[in-house]
């Protein structure tokens, strides 16, 4: 599910770029989420970049082959 914010991250796993935090406040402000519901996507995101910038890639990264 697409829920707005997204996190480009490159195939290396060694930057990323956030996209779409305009969008998310747009959707809040729409009431499409909830502040609760943005604040736990923000910190969803945060958790992943954090993650990265330890080495830690969060998710199997197999797909790429």
């Amino acid at each position: 599910m697409d829920e707005t914010l997204d996190l480009l991250v490159a195939a290396d796993c060694t930057s990323w770029q956030r996209r779409d935090e305009d969008e998310l406040e747009l959707a809040v402000s729409m009431g499409v989420y909830d502040e609760a519901h943005a604040t736990r996507l923000l910190a969803d995101c945060a958790a992943v970049e954090a993650s990265l910038s330890r080495g830690h890639v969060p998710w199997d990264h197999r797909w790429s082959d």
